[in-house]
């Protein structure tokens, strides 16, 4: 879950050992304007506010972060990241080694086929696979903002077979 830099929320979420973080952190994003923040060329940054949340599908509990490329001015300014869904989100998770849960998971024999290996894929009621290792597949191509999740996974996909 990514929390705006400016919700309200933040300074009642933001644990004790954060809270040092999470200001300098804040402080930085005042200095950027909506537009800078919403570059898709820039570097996805953020940080771990301490808190969780309970995912209201899986009832795990999932880091609270804050980042610049979600403005409090659009929606909610909170939102629940699906890094295998959407490319910011993919590109933050990747940027913080944070897990990409699969939101359309293969059958078994698909992971088996594609070798890979069951310490890449971790269990916590759905497998996910961590951005680090995903990051490992993909190592050779840099993907940019302009491509799709489906361009991505076909790479991945190719460099698996």
């Amino acid at each position: 879950m990514v929390l705006s830099p400016e919700h309200p929320l933040v300074d009642a979420l933001t644990t004790p050992t954060q809270k040092s973080a999470v200001e300098k952190y804040r402080e930085s994003a005042r200095k950027l304007n909506d537009a800078e923040r919403q570059n898709d060329d820039r570097k996805k940054t953020g940080v771990d506010t301490g808190a969780t949340a309970t995912n209201p599908v899986s009832g795990e509990q999932i880091p609270v972060w804050i980042a610049d490329y979600v403005l409090m001015g659009y929606g909610t300014g909170a939102i629940m990241a699906v890094p295998s869904g959407d490319e910011r989100d993919f590109e933050f998770a990747r940027a913080y080694n944070l897990p990409i849960v699969a939101i359309q998971m293969p059958p078994d024999e698909w992971f088996a086929s594609n070798k890979i290996a069951p310490t890449t894929i971790a269990a916590c009621g759905r497998r996910h696979m961590s951005a680090r290792a995903l990051h490992q597949l993909v190592e050779q191509k840099d993907f940019t903002r302009r491509q799709t999740f489906d361009e991505r996974r076909n790479y991945v996909d190719q460099r698996l077979a």
